[in-house]
Protein backbone atom coordinates (compact mmCIF):
# COMPACT_ATOMS: atom_id res chain seq x y z
CA UNK A 1 0.00 0.00 0.00
CA UNK A 2 2.85 2.18 0.55
CA UNK A 3 6.35 1.99 -0.20
CA UNK A 4 8.56 1.55 2.36
CA UNK A 5 11.49 -0.91 0.87
CA UNK A 6 12.74 -1.71 -2.74
CA UNK A 7 12.70 -5.39 -3.26
CA UNK A 8 15.85 -7.40 -3.39
CA UNK A 9 17.71 -9.69 -5.77
CA UNK A 10 18.26 -9.20 -9.62
CA UNK A 11 16.28 -8.47 -12.47
CA UNK A 12 17.46 -8.53 -16.32
CA UNK A 13 18.17 -4.87 -17.56
CA UNK A 14 15.14 -5.81 -20.31
CA UNK A 15 12.76 -6.53 -17.97
CA UNK A 16 13.84 -3.57 -15.73
CA UNK A 17 13.35 -1.28 -18.84
CA UNK A 18 9.89 -3.00 -19.64
CA UNK A 19 8.47 -2.32 -16.08
CA UNK A 20 9.77 1.67 -16.03
CA UNK A 21 8.21 2.27 -19.59
CA UNK A 22 5.14 0.24 -18.89
CA UNK A 23 4.62 2.86 -15.62
CA UNK A 24 5.25 5.93 -17.46
CA UNK A 25 2.55 4.68 -20.41
CA UNK A 26 -0.06 3.97 -18.21
CA UNK A 27 0.15 7.49 -16.39
CA UNK A 28 0.39 9.17 -19.69
CA UNK A 29 -2.30 7.62 -21.00
CA UNK A 30 -4.73 7.52 -17.95
CA UNK A 31 -3.90 11.00 -16.52
CA UNK A 32 -2.92 13.00 -19.67
CA UNK A 33 -4.87 11.60 -21.88
CA UNK A 34 -1.58 10.98 -23.96
CA UNK A 35 -2.32 9.77 -28.08
CA UNK A 36 1.00 8.67 -28.42
CA UNK A 37 -0.32 5.75 -26.04
CA UNK A 38 -2.30 3.26 -26.44
CA UNK A 39 -3.33 0.07 -24.22
CA UNK A 40 -1.76 -2.27 -26.37
CA UNK A 41 1.71 -0.72 -25.21
CA UNK A 42 1.16 -1.69 -21.78
CA UNK A 43 1.73 -5.35 -19.91
CA UNK A 44 -0.72 -5.28 -16.64
CA UNK A 45 1.63 -7.39 -15.08
CA UNK A 46 3.76 -5.06 -14.48
CA UNK A 47 1.39 -2.98 -12.56
CA UNK A 48 -0.44 -5.17 -9.91
CA UNK A 49 -0.26 -3.41 -6.44
CA UNK A 50 2.13 -4.81 -4.11
CA UNK A 51 4.24 -6.98 -6.15
CA UNK A 52 8.39 -7.04 -6.71
CA UNK A 53 7.65 -5.66 -10.01
CA UNK A 54 4.91 -2.74 -8.90
CA UNK A 55 7.62 -1.40 -6.65
CA UNK A 56 10.25 -2.32 -9.05
CA UNK A 57 8.82 0.30 -11.25
CA UNK A 58 7.65 2.85 -8.81
CA UNK A 59 11.47 3.00 -6.73
CA UNK A 60 12.63 3.38 -10.15
CA UNK A 61 10.75 6.37 -11.30
CA UNK A 62 11.05 7.88 -7.96
CA UNK A 63 14.87 7.64 -9.00
CA UNK A 64 14.75 8.93 -12.25
CA UNK A 65 12.57 12.13 -10.86
CA UNK A 66 15.70 13.55 -8.91
CA UNK A 67 16.85 15.95 -11.45
CA UNK A 68 13.52 17.34 -13.23
CA UNK A 69 10.98 19.37 -11.37
CA UNK A 70 8.26 18.37 -14.18
CA UNK A 71 8.91 14.51 -13.87
CA UNK A 72 9.04 14.90 -9.91
CA UNK A 73 5.39 16.80 -9.67
CA UNK A 74 3.97 14.44 -12.30
CA UNK A 75 5.59 10.99 -10.63
CA UNK A 76 4.11 12.28 -6.97
CA UNK A 77 1.00 13.10 -8.73
CA UNK A 78 0.45 9.95 -10.32
CA UNK A 79 1.60 7.80 -8.23
CA UNK A 80 -0.91 8.61 -5.29
CA UNK A 81 -3.86 8.67 -7.76
CA UNK A 82 -2.46 5.02 -9.45
CA UNK A 83 -2.42 3.91 -5.70
CA UNK A 84 -5.83 5.08 -4.51
CA UNK A 85 -7.26 3.75 -7.39
CA UNK A 86 -6.02 0.52 -7.36
CA UNK A 87 -6.50 -0.02 -3.93
CA UNK A 88 -11.01 0.84 -5.10
CA UNK A 89 -10.75 -3.24 -6.91
CA UNK A 90 -9.49 -4.56 -3.94
CA UNK A 91 -11.46 -7.11 -1.15
CA UNK A 92 -11.02 -6.04 2.36
CA UNK A 93 -8.87 -9.38 3.09
CA UNK A 94 -6.56 -7.57 0.10
CA UNK A 95 -5.90 -4.53 1.78
CA UNK A 96 -5.62 -6.25 5.21
CA UNK A 97 -2.89 -8.15 3.61
CA UNK A 98 -1.18 -4.83 1.75
CA UNK A 99 -1.41 -3.16 5.64
CA UNK A 100 0.62 -6.21 6.84
CA UNK A 101 3.52 -6.15 4.05
CA UNK A 102 3.64 -2.11 4.48
CA UNK A 103 3.84 -2.87 8.39
CA UNK A 104 6.32 -5.48 7.79
CA UNK A 105 8.73 -3.47 5.68
CA UNK A 106 8.79 -0.53 7.85
CA UNK A 107 10.08 -2.58 10.79
CA UNK A 108 12.86 -4.40 8.40
CA UNK A 109 14.36 -0.32 7.23
CA UNK A 110 17.39 -0.20 9.38
CA UNK A 111 19.31 2.90 10.25
CA UNK A 112 16.47 5.69 11.29
CA UNK A 113 17.40 8.99 11.85
CA UNK A 114 15.11 10.49 15.03
CA UNK A 115 13.11 12.18 12.34
CA UNK A 116 12.68 8.99 9.76
CA UNK A 117 11.70 7.26 13.40
CA UNK A 118 9.41 9.26 14.82
CA UNK A 119 7.20 9.27 10.95
CA UNK A 120 7.70 5.78 11.26
CA UNK A 121 6.04 5.69 14.08
CA UNK A 122 3.24 7.79 13.06
CA UNK A 123 2.98 5.26 10.03
CA UNK A 124 2.32 2.32 12.39
CA UNK A 125 -0.06 3.61 14.22
CA UNK A 126 -2.20 4.76 10.82
CA UNK A 127 -1.97 1.66 9.17
CA UNK A 128 -2.89 -0.17 12.69
CA UNK A 129 -6.17 2.23 13.18
CA UNK A 130 -7.14 1.46 9.30
CA UNK A 131 -6.36 -2.50 9.68
CA UNK A 132 -8.66 -2.51 12.95
CA UNK A 133 -11.49 -0.63 10.81
CA UNK A 134 -11.42 -3.34 7.85
CA UNK A 135 -10.70 -6.49 10.12
CA UNK A 136 -14.22 -5.73 11.70
CA UNK A 137 -15.76 -5.30 8.68
CA UNK A 138 -16.90 -2.20 9.47
CA UNK A 139 -15.43 -1.07 6.33
CA UNK A 140 -15.64 -3.24 3.11
CA UNK A 141 -14.23 -1.45 0.46
CA UNK A 142 -12.97 2.32 -0.59
CA UNK A 143 -16.43 2.92 -1.91
CA UNK A 144 -17.62 3.49 2.36
CA UNK A 145 -19.72 6.33 2.97
CA UNK A 146 -18.23 9.49 2.84
CA UNK A 147 -20.09 11.01 6.32
CA UNK A 148 -19.17 8.38 8.14
CA UNK A 149 -17.31 9.12 11.36
CA UNK A 150 -17.49 6.15 13.80
CA UNK A 151 -13.15 5.28 13.14
CA UNK A 152 -11.22 8.07 14.00
CA UNK A 153 -7.47 8.93 13.12
CA UNK A 154 -5.67 11.64 15.04
CA UNK A 155 -2.53 12.49 13.43
CA UNK A 156 0.08 15.25 13.35
CA UNK A 157 -1.24 18.20 10.60
CA UNK A 158 2.25 17.95 8.07
CA UNK A 159 0.69 14.43 7.17
CA UNK A 160 -2.08 15.88 5.60
CA UNK A 161 -1.48 19.07 5.09
CA UNK A 162 -3.59 19.75 1.79
CA UNK A 163 -6.77 18.67 3.48
CA UNK A 164 -6.13 21.22 6.16
CA UNK A 165 -5.85 23.95 3.50
CA UNK A 166 -8.71 23.00 2.13
CA UNK A 167 -10.75 23.02 5.83
CA UNK A 168 -11.72 19.10 4.81
CA UNK A 169 -10.85 18.17 8.13
CA UNK A 170 -11.20 19.31 11.84
CA UNK A 171 -8.10 20.60 13.97
CA UNK A 172 -7.58 19.84 17.89
CA UNK A 173 -4.28 20.76 19.69
CA UNK A 174 -2.37 20.36 16.77
CA UNK A 175 -4.14 16.81 15.72
CA UNK A 176 -5.75 16.80 12.57
CA UNK A 177 -8.81 14.52 12.94
CA UNK A 178 -9.65 12.20 10.11
CA UNK A 179 -13.30 10.48 10.02
CA UNK A 180 -13.45 6.92 8.24
CA UNK A 181 -15.26 8.60 5.34
CA UNK A 182 -12.08 10.42 3.97
CA UNK A 183 -9.76 8.11 4.71
CA UNK A 184 -9.66 7.35 0.97
CA UNK A 185 -8.91 11.16 0.66
CA UNK A 186 -6.35 11.25 3.52
CA UNK A 187 -4.06 7.96 2.11
CA UNK A 188 -3.93 9.66 -0.99
CA UNK A 189 -3.15 13.08 0.34
CA UNK A 190 -0.59 11.27 2.99
CA UNK A 191 0.89 9.27 0.10
CA UNK A 192 1.92 12.34 -1.79
CA UNK A 193 3.66 14.15 1.72
CA UNK A 194 5.15 10.25 2.22
CA UNK A 195 6.80 10.21 -1.41
CA UNK A 196 7.55 14.31 -1.07
CA UNK A 197 9.12 13.36 1.73
CA UNK A 198 11.62 10.31 0.46
CA UNK A 199 12.68 12.57 -2.88
CA UNK A 200 14.11 15.14 -0.17
CA UNK A 201 16.06 12.68 1.49
CA UNK A 202 17.34 11.13 -1.86
CA UNK A 203 18.22 14.43 -2.50
CA UNK A 204 19.49 15.77 0.38
CA UNK A 205 22.37 12.81 0.12
CA UNK A 206 22.97 13.68 -3.63
CA UNK A 207 21.75 10.03 -4.99
CA UNK A 208 21.03 12.37 -8.38
CA UNK A 209 24.61 12.30 -9.39
CA UNK A 210 25.10 8.48 -8.42
CA UNK A 211 22.75 8.65 -11.36
CA UNK A 212 24.59 10.09 -14.30
CA UNK A 213 27.30 7.41 -13.66
CA UNK A 214 25.65 4.55 -14.77
CA UNK A 215 24.88 4.54 -18.72
CA UNK A 216 21.82 2.38 -18.29
CA UNK A 217 19.97 4.06 -16.12
CA UNK A 218 20.73 7.31 -18.00
CA UNK A 219 19.53 6.09 -21.14
CA UNK A 220 16.24 5.60 -18.65
CA UNK A 221 15.96 8.95 -17.25
CA UNK A 222 16.76 10.35 -20.59
CA UNK A 223 13.38 7.78 -22.03
CA UNK A 224 11.45 9.00 -19.32
CA UNK A 225 11.91 12.48 -19.35
CA UNK A 226 11.43 12.76 -23.20
CA UNK A 227 8.29 10.79 -23.21
CA UNK A 228 6.99 13.28 -20.49
CA UNK A 229 8.09 16.20 -22.05
CA UNK A 230 6.64 15.69 -25.56
CA UNK A 231 3.48 14.51 -23.82
CA UNK A 232 3.28 18.23 -22.00
CA UNK A 233 4.79 20.80 -24.58
CA UNK A 234 6.24 20.13 -28.05
CA UNK A 235 3.77 16.88 -28.39
CA UNK A 236 0.73 19.11 -27.90
CA UNK A 237 2.39 22.10 -29.93
CA UNK A 238 0.80 23.17 -33.43
CA UNK A 239 4.99 22.70 -34.72
CA UNK A 240 8.51 23.86 -33.98
CA UNK A 241 8.90 27.38 -32.64
CA UNK A 242 11.45 29.14 -34.64
CA UNK A 243 12.81 32.69 -34.89
CA UNK A 244 10.67 34.58 -36.87
CA UNK A 245 7.92 33.22 -34.69
CA UNK A 246 8.97 35.03 -31.80
CA UNK A 247 7.30 38.15 -31.93
CA UNK A 248 3.68 36.72 -32.75
CA UNK A 249 4.08 34.01 -29.84
CA UNK A 250 5.06 36.05 -27.14
CA UNK A 251 1.50 37.07 -25.94
CA UNK A 252 1.35 33.23 -24.98
CA UNK A 253 4.66 33.06 -22.88
CA UNK A 254 3.42 33.39 -19.10
CA UNK A 255 4.24 37.11 -17.34
CA UNK A 256 7.36 35.30 -15.94
CA UNK A 257 9.09 34.85 -19.49
CA UNK A 258 7.01 37.40 -21.19
CA UNK A 259 9.08 39.84 -18.80
CA UNK A 260 12.41 38.28 -19.29
CA UNK A 261 11.83 38.02 -22.86
CA UNK A 262 10.97 42.38 -22.99
CA UNK A 263 14.17 43.20 -20.83
CA UNK A 264 16.27 40.89 -23.41
CA UNK A 265 14.57 42.96 -26.02
CA UNK A 266 15.11 46.69 -24.92
CA UNK A 267 18.89 45.80 -22.82
CA UNK A 268 20.43 43.24 -25.40
CA UNK A 269 21.16 41.39 -22.31
CA UNK A 270 19.91 39.08 -19.15
CA UNK A 271 21.78 37.94 -16.19
CA UNK A 272 22.94 34.58 -16.02
CA UNK A 273 20.21 32.84 -14.11
CA UNK A 274 17.78 35.11 -16.50
CA UNK A 275 19.26 33.73 -19.39
CA UNK A 276 19.76 30.56 -17.80
CA UNK A 277 15.86 29.92 -17.01
CA UNK A 278 14.65 31.54 -20.72
CA UNK A 279 16.69 29.31 -23.07
CA UNK A 280 15.26 26.17 -21.21
CA UNK A 281 12.42 28.04 -21.75
CA UNK A 282 12.58 27.83 -25.05
CA UNK A 283 14.01 24.54 -25.81
CA UNK A 284 10.93 23.30 -23.65
CA UNK A 285 8.40 25.11 -25.94
CA UNK A 286 10.33 23.48 -29.10
CA UNK A 287 12.91 25.79 -30.50
CA UNK A 288 15.88 24.02 -31.91
CA UNK A 289 19.31 24.18 -30.87
CA UNK A 290 20.29 26.15 -34.15
CA UNK A 291 17.61 28.71 -33.90
CA UNK A 292 18.20 28.91 -29.96
CA UNK A 293 22.04 29.80 -31.11
CA UNK A 294 20.58 32.12 -33.70
CA UNK A 295 18.20 34.11 -31.18
CA UNK A 296 21.51 34.84 -28.62
CA UNK A 297 23.90 36.12 -31.17
CA UNK A 298 21.09 38.67 -32.86
CA UNK A 299 20.98 39.93 -29.11
CA UNK A 300 23.96 39.38 -27.62
CA UNK A 301 25.73 40.86 -31.36
CA UNK A 302 23.95 44.44 -30.29
CA UNK A 303 25.86 47.14 -28.21
CA UNK A 304 24.48 46.12 -23.89
CA UNK A 305 22.01 49.27 -22.19
CA UNK A 306 22.53 47.47 -18.64
CA UNK A 307 24.36 50.97 -17.91
CA UNK A 308 27.83 48.81 -17.80
CA UNK A 309 26.67 46.06 -15.63
CA UNK A 310 27.80 43.50 -18.46
CA UNK A 311 30.59 43.75 -20.50
CA UNK A 312 29.90 40.54 -22.25
CA UNK A 313 29.24 40.41 -26.26
CA UNK A 314 28.63 38.02 -28.80
CA UNK A 315 32.09 39.09 -30.60
CA UNK A 316 33.96 37.93 -27.66
CA UNK A 317 32.50 35.52 -25.79
CA UNK A 318 30.53 33.80 -28.94
CA UNK A 319 32.22 30.50 -28.22
CA UNK A 320 31.47 30.49 -24.49
CA UNK A 321 28.00 31.08 -25.22
CA UNK A 322 27.50 28.28 -27.38
CA UNK A 323 29.02 25.79 -25.25
CA UNK A 324 26.45 26.89 -23.03
CA UNK A 325 23.51 26.50 -25.11
CA UNK A 326 24.58 23.36 -26.19
CA UNK A 327 25.18 21.81 -22.70
CA UNK A 328 21.22 23.26 -22.23
CA UNK A 329 20.42 20.80 -25.05
CA UNK A 330 22.21 17.90 -23.55
CA UNK A 331 24.94 17.92 -25.83
CA UNK A 332 28.17 19.27 -24.13
CA UNK A 333 29.59 18.54 -20.12
CA UNK A 334 27.59 15.39 -18.57
CA UNK A 335 24.81 15.67 -21.39
CA UNK A 336 22.21 15.83 -18.90
CA UNK A 337 18.64 16.54 -19.55
CA UNK A 338 17.68 20.04 -18.02
CA UNK A 339 14.49 21.20 -18.04
CA UNK A 340 12.16 24.64 -17.70
CA UNK A 341 12.21 25.38 -13.77
CA UNK A 342 8.86 24.73 -12.56
CA UNK A 343 6.39 27.49 -10.72
CA UNK A 344 6.52 26.55 -7.42
CA UNK A 345 10.58 26.75 -8.16
CA UNK A 346 10.98 30.35 -9.81
CA UNK A 347 8.42 31.30 -6.80
CA UNK A 348 10.77 29.80 -4.32
CA UNK A 349 14.19 31.53 -5.84
CA UNK A 350 15.78 34.04 -3.77
CA UNK A 351 17.28 36.51 -6.10
CA UNK A 352 20.53 38.56 -5.72
CA UNK A 353 20.05 42.05 -6.03
CA UNK A 354 20.98 42.30 -9.48
CA UNK A 355 19.07 39.51 -10.81
CA UNK A 356 16.20 39.62 -13.17
CA UNK A 357 13.32 37.30 -13.04
CA UNK A 358 10.72 36.12 -10.61
CA UNK A 359 7.41 35.26 -10.18
CA UNK A 360 5.76 38.83 -11.35
CA UNK A 361 2.74 37.97 -8.84
CA UNK A 362 4.75 37.07 -5.94
CA UNK A 363 7.65 39.82 -6.19
CA UNK A 364 6.61 42.60 -8.56
CA UNK A 365 5.30 45.75 -7.76
CA UNK A 366 2.14 47.05 -8.73
CA UNK A 367 3.16 49.21 -11.31
CA UNK A 368 5.71 46.89 -12.01
CA UNK A 369 3.41 43.98 -12.56
CA UNK A 370 0.91 46.46 -14.33
CA UNK A 371 3.26 46.82 -17.46
CA UNK A 372 4.05 43.16 -17.96
CA UNK A 373 0.33 42.11 -18.19
CA UNK A 374 -1.80 42.37 -21.20
CA UNK A 375 -3.55 44.99 -22.57
CA UNK A 376 -6.61 43.55 -22.20
CA UNK A 377 -6.95 42.63 -18.80
CA UNK A 378 -5.77 45.40 -17.88
CA UNK A 379 -9.08 47.74 -19.29
CA UNK A 380 -10.85 45.50 -17.61
CA UNK A 381 -11.21 47.03 -14.24
CA UNK A 382 -12.86 44.04 -11.76
CA UNK A 383 -10.49 41.67 -13.39
CA UNK A 384 -7.71 43.88 -12.86
CA UNK A 385 -8.07 44.66 -9.13
CA UNK A 386 -9.00 41.00 -8.70
CA UNK A 387 -5.40 40.26 -10.17
CA UNK A 388 -3.59 42.40 -7.87
CA UNK A 389 -5.81 41.56 -4.87
CA UNK A 390 -4.84 38.35 -4.97
CA UNK A 391 -1.20 38.57 -5.76
CA UNK A 392 -1.23 41.24 -2.29
CA UNK A 393 -2.63 38.32 -0.77
CA UNK A 394 0.49 36.07 -1.41
CA UNK A 395 -1.31 33.83 -3.70
CA UNK A 396 0.57 33.84 -6.93
CA UNK A 397 -0.29 30.74 -8.31
CA UNK A 398 -4.22 31.76 -8.07
CA UNK A 399 -3.49 35.18 -9.39
CA UNK A 400 -1.84 33.33 -12.58
CA UNK A 401 -4.80 31.11 -13.11
CA UNK A 402 -6.90 33.48 -13.10
CA UNK A 403 -4.44 36.29 -15.43
CA UNK A 404 -4.23 32.98 -17.69
CA UNK A 405 -8.37 31.79 -17.71
CA UNK A 406 -8.94 35.71 -18.69
CA UNK A 407 -6.95 35.36 -21.43
CA UNK A 408 -9.12 32.22 -22.25
CA UNK A 409 -12.06 33.63 -21.72
CA UNK A 410 -13.70 33.06 -25.52
CA UNK A 411 -12.83 29.09 -25.25
CA UNK A 412 -14.91 27.00 -26.89
CA UNK A 413 -13.34 24.07 -24.30
CA UNK A 414 -13.80 24.66 -20.74
CA UNK A 415 -11.34 21.65 -20.02
CA UNK A 416 -8.76 23.97 -21.52
CA UNK A 417 -9.87 26.97 -19.43
CA UNK A 418 -10.08 24.57 -16.22
CA UNK A 419 -6.87 23.03 -16.93
CA UNK A 420 -4.36 23.80 -14.24
CA UNK A 421 -0.21 24.88 -14.75
CA UNK A 422 2.53 23.76 -13.18
CA UNK A 423 5.28 25.29 -15.31
CA UNK A 424 5.62 28.21 -17.45
CA UNK A 425 6.02 25.54 -20.68
CA UNK A 426 2.19 24.20 -19.39
CA UNK A 427 1.08 27.12 -19.38
CA UNK A 428 2.25 28.36 -22.80
CA UNK A 429 1.00 25.28 -24.07
CA UNK A 430 -2.72 25.47 -22.64
CA UNK A 431 -2.45 29.26 -24.79
CA UNK A 432 -1.08 27.38 -27.41
CA UNK A 433 -3.77 24.90 -28.19
CA UNK A 434 -6.27 27.74 -27.54
CA UNK A 435 -4.65 30.27 -30.10
CA UNK A 436 -5.21 30.11 -33.44
CA UNK A 437 -1.34 30.74 -34.05
CA UNK A 438 0.34 27.87 -36.68
CA UNK A 439 4.17 27.61 -37.10
CA UNK A 440 5.49 25.96 -39.48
Amino acid sequence: MLYIKPPRGDIQLSELHECVITRINYFLLRYQQDPAVSQNDLKFEYLQIGTALDRIGHFILRLLSLESQLVKEFIISSEATFTIERLEFLSSEQIVQLIKTTLRHIDEVDELSKDDTLWKIQIKYIFNQIKSAFKSAHIRDFKHDVSCTEYILKIPFEMCVSLVAKREVQLERGKVIVPCGKWKRFLRCFFEAHVKREIRKMESKGFGGEIITDQRLIELRDIVHKKLLKCTTNGSNKGKISLTDLNKVKTLFPPCMGYLYSNLKINHRLSHHARFNFSLFLKDIGMTLNESIAFWQEEYSKPSKCGGKCSHSWQKDGAKYIYSIRHLYGLEGKRANYYSPSCSKIQNNNLGPSEEGGCPFLTFDHCKLKNSLDPSVIQNQETFEKIMFLSSQNKPKAACEFYRKTLMKTASSTSLTDKEHKTPVEYFVILHKHSSLDFR
